[in-house]
């Protein structure tokens, strides 16, 4: 931007406050962990940026820019007035779809209760670590259903379930070899 404005790009250019409004949106969905923000608080966010010494974008010609960018593939709005990055809410829609087509798949589960809660105690023993029950709980879940989704701030274990789902797995596969 600085860069532009020395080289005489005026202020008010619609390729500066496109620019704006893009850089705003990306900057707040990527520190936000969202993939969209509302377009009012898009709006907020470019006028505190862009009209600090003098009023540079308005309500407006905001509207303008926001249906010219949508029109040009770069952004997304849909009807909530939510505004998208258009890679990222093609790589949401993307993941919903097959983690709706892994709902819909038959699979043919190896695992039983006993059997995960046998491979978890060996894994106990050879790691030195005791899983709790909310950690068996997601073991046992993400290895007998289509789809399972492990969350959980910092040091809450993630990691570790996803150690342990991966060995059990390992096991099942060694265990079918033939020898």
């Amino acid at each position: 931007d600085e860069i532009a404005l020395k080289m005489g790009l005026d202020k008010r250019s619609p390729y500066r406050i496109k620019a704006l409004i893009i850089n705003t949106l990306e900057e707040a969905i990527y520190n936000m962990g969202d993939t969209y923000m509302n377009k009012n608080d898009l709006f907020i966010e470019c006028c505190r940026i862009a009209n600090k010494e003098e009023n540079i974008i308005d309500h407006d010609d905001f509207i303008s820019y926001i249906n010219e960018l949508a029109s040009d593939k770069k952004i997304l709005v849909d009807n909530e007035e939510n505004v998208y990055d258009v890679r990222l809410a093609f790589y949401e829609n993307e993941i919903a779809r097959i983690i709706v087509e892994h709902l819909n798949k038959e699979i043919k589960n190896p695992y039983s209760d006993d059997k995960i809660l046998y491979e978890l105690s060996h894994l106990e023993e050879d790691f030195h670590i005791e899983y709790n029950e909310m950690q068996k709980l997601a073991i046992t879940n993400a290895l007998k259903e289509n789809v399972s989704i492990i969350t959980g701030g910092p040091g809450t274990g993630k990691s570790t379930i996803v150690k342990a789902i991966i060995e059990i797995q390992k096991n099942e596969i060694i265990a079918h070899i033939p020898k």
